[in-house]
């Protein structure tokens, strides 16, 4: 169940709920580590056989961050939700919602576009959590794959720009706003 927002002024700002504060983090890291791969793999032949490793380690990941975004949204849903800083400005707080709501999409968007790519791909050894097989939902298809794969990575750059967003905002908040923010005490 919800429980009812309370506002909190910005020099007395209410903290999220531990489950919320490690997954945040754990993904965090998951996310720059899936990125700098992402980053790392693409340019290379697929023949390479360090490529398939980094697929498979690219996959595995993004399975767990999968799995932890699902964690977290029920761990928002079971805890006291935090409202914005009473510090904010209007358009600030929308942006913020905005951001927040668009980034959980794309965290269950991105997953879920890679899995239907790699299990829609005729020749890829499917997906698996760190050698675990997961179960290929998607038949072989060529127009499958590429639509899938068209939107894993413009959903993964659209993470990323919004990841960037994220964290220049908590940090002009934390480090530029007057009065100034406990923003980051909120999450850490």
């Amino acid at each position: 169940m919800i429980r009812e927002a309370q506002a909190y002024p910005a020099e007395d700002c209410a903290a999220y709920s531990s489950t919320i504060k490690i997954v945040h983090w754990i993904m965090a890291v998951l996310i720059v580590i899936n990125i700098g791969i992402a980053s790392y793999m693409t340019p290379f032949d697929d023949s390479r056989a360090e490529t398939e490793a980094l697929y498979v380690i690219h996959k595995s990941i993004g399975l767990l961050l999968f799995g932890l975004v699902i964690v977290r949204l029920w761990a928002k849903t079971t805890s006291e939700r935090v409202e914005s800083l009473a510090s904010l400005k209007k358009w600030e707080a929308s942006a913020s919602h905005i951001t927040h709501l668009s980034l959980y999409v794309l965290l269950v968007a991105v997953p879920i576009f890679g899995y239907v790519q790699s299990s829609s791909y005729a020749y890829g050894g499917g997906v698996s959590l760190f050698g675990l097989q997961m179960p290929e939902l998607v038949p072989d298809d060529i127009v499958i794959f590429e639509l899938s794969a068209k939107l894993h990575r413009s959903s993964a750059y659209s993470l990323l720009v919004l990841v960037f967003l994220h964290v220049s905002a908590a940090l002009k908040h934390q480090l530029f706003d007057e009065p100034k923010s406990k923003i980051l005490g909120r999450i850490t």
